[in-house]
């Protein structure tokens, strides 16, 4: 007997991110066993005028247009509730009994929940990919600074409904048959924020399939090479690199190669005339594998940030990493030994600070030192093979469908 097992998304452009990430790698994996049927329905604003169905290699795809007026949408509970109705009974045949529902968009829940009322033995499984208030940062940076003031500096009892705004996702929380998160602290938040979430919370990091080829470490160097991946989101912090770089130009130059649509190229370069800039754009994987393979320091400079991909790569690569000590970096990395991180403190009326004075210095110590780029390089492929592959996370994945299968 197969077991059902369907997962849906929302998205809004062709630019593939975390989120895309972990469900190709759940979905290409479990549609290569015999005892599952996969499913994914991915709901798409201007991708596609109409639902298509596509029969891929062991699973389907269904892309479902989302209403054109996507604001009304989002605020509006009748036009959503009318929406989610007329795709249930389009593809009714697609739902049956005893189907794992895998939501990867907290905004979904609506639709889960209107599948389970309708058949009962349905299971909803949320994959909480980020914390949706640490989003304003980007939106709303007083906003994000006084809820960060309440959450970690202040000893008051935090109000709920500050942090988790939206009812679907607070029935995240509390109505699915499980969680699962990508980090420790995403689920320490969910249990203090909702005491009455569900008491099947489980912590599964992302992983990704090794397709590194080994490092060779070079010498030292009179110019070391450091990479930086990521969007172009005040949050991932490419600001507190560039500074940091600037710190040592005199005494230690350093060049950085930028992976990702950064915008404003010109503006960064006219900035900091003196630095050694290469924008080289959005890469596919093995673009950036060759791009990882020539550099020799990895540079995370986040804010926030759950279980990075980015971060998972430059492990892989055996790229010896300087990263900030926030969030799901802090969890991963472990200072001195497979990774360098960097301090980030909160200051009244200015908000996180990275200490770029100290992440310069690293970059000079790694520069001048060979053989700690090779130490750090070498656990950090160490400690991806023993927690971030993608078998690790099938592995446990699997286990807690199996949990829910009646």
């Amino acid at each position: 007997m197969k077991h059902s097992i369907l997962l849906m998304d929302m998205t809004k452009s062709n630019t593939i991110n975390g989120v895309d990430r972990c469900i190709h790698t759940i979905v290409n994996a479990l549609s290569k066993e015999y005892y599952y049927l996969v499913t994914w329905i991915r709901f798409t604003y201007n991708l596609v005028s109409e639902t298509q169905v596509q029969q891929r290699n062991g699973y389907r795809l269904i892309l479902v247009p989302l209403p054109q007026d996507f604001i009304t949408f989002l605020r509006d509970d009748s036009v959503r509730k009318d929406f989610w109705l007329s795709v249930y009974n389009h593809l009714s045949q697609i739902f049956i009994p005893n189907t794992i529902i895998h939501l990867h968009t907290l905004n979904l829940m609506e639709f889960g929940i209107l599948v389970r009322q309708q058949i009962p033995s349905c299971k909803i499984v949320t994959h909480l990919h980020c914390i949706p208030w640490k989003s304003s940062y980007n939106t709303n940076i007083r906003g994000f600074n006084r809820l960060y003031e309440q959450y970690y500096l202040r000893q008051e009892t935090c109000n709920p409904r500050q942090y988790i705004v939206q009812d679907y996702e607070w029935n995240a929380y509390t109505k699915s048959d499980c969680i699962i998160c990508v980090t420790n602290c995403a689920r320490d938040f969910i249990r203090r924020m909702c005491p009455s979430a569900t008491p099947k919370i489980f912590v599964v990091p992302n992983g990704i399939q090794d397709y590194m080829k080994p490092r060779m470490h070079g010498k030292k160097k009179k110019n070391i090479r450091c990479i930086f991946v990521g969007n172009p989101h005040q949050s991932k912090g490419l600001a507190f690199v560039l500074e940091a770089m600037q710190t040592i130009l005199i005494r230690y130059p350093a060049s950085l190669t930028v992976v990702g649509n950064i915008e404003k190229k010109d503006e960064i370069l006219q900035r900091y005339p003196f630095l050694e800039i290469q924008f080289v754009g959005q890469l596919s994987p093995d673009q950036l594998c060759k791009h990882y393979g020539k550099s020799d320091i990895g540079i995370i400079a986040s804010i926030q940030e759950q279980c990075s991909y980015v971060a998972i790569e430059m492990m892989m690569s055996g790229l010896p990493v300087i990263t900030t000590d926030v969030d799901g970096l802090g969890e991963i990395f472990n200072h001195g030994v497979n990774g360098m991180k960097v301090p980030v403190s909160y200051i009244p009326g200015i908000g996180l600070q990275v200490d770029v004075l100290q992440m310069g210095e690293y970059i000079m110590e790694l520069g001048k030192n060979p053989e700690q780029r090779k130490l750090l390089g070498e656990n950090a492929r160490r400690h991806y093979l023993l927690r971030y592959t993608q078998i690790d996370m099938m592995t446990e994945i699997k286990n807690i469908y199996s949990t829910l299968f009646v």
